[in-house]
């Protein structure tokens, strides 16, 4: 049974499944969530369904957004018509339209705008680790 929340600012909701309406949410725990026009903190999840909504940090095996925006997407499958996303890191990524600044994915479809990409990641990645090393050493030096 699917437990519904309209229009109501909730602390946390742990269920099997659940469906939030234009609604204000701290935490969501379910292996099934359906958000729409909510703005949530954390969302973690089996299955998740997001419409014109606003996540913070959202982590489910398979993810399906429109009109959304998550600041951290973490996830197995993302499909997303329209989303913004400042890091999202997922095994495949298919889009009609994402921005995302940081993208960690092995497989991408479709229309994706990035600052960093999977590679650029992991070359920066190194690029801080050498300088922070050399920094490090020249400090012992001393």
């Amino acid at each position: 049974m699917e437990k519904e929340i309209s229009q109501q600012a909730v602390d946390e909701v742990e269920e099997e499944s659940v469906s939030i309406s234009q609604s204000g949410v701290k935490k969501v725990v379910a292996q099934e969530a359906h958000i729409s026009e909510t703005a949530a903190q954390k969302v973690s999840a089996g299955e998740a369904q997001i419409e014109n909504s606003a996540v913070a940090f959202l982590q489910a095996k398979n993810v399906s957004m429109d009109d959304s925006v998550g600041t951290v997407v973490v996830a197995n499958e993302v499909a997303a018509e329209d989303l913004n996303a400042v890091v999202m890191a997922a095994r495949s990524v298919q889009a009609e339209q994402i921005d995302a600044k940081v993208l960690i994915a092995g497989k991408v479809e479709g229309n994706v705008t990035t600052l960093l990409d999977t590679r650029q990641t992991a070359l920066l990645g190194l690029i801080g680790g050498a300088v922070a090393a050399v920094v490090l050493w020249a400090l012992k030096r001393k």
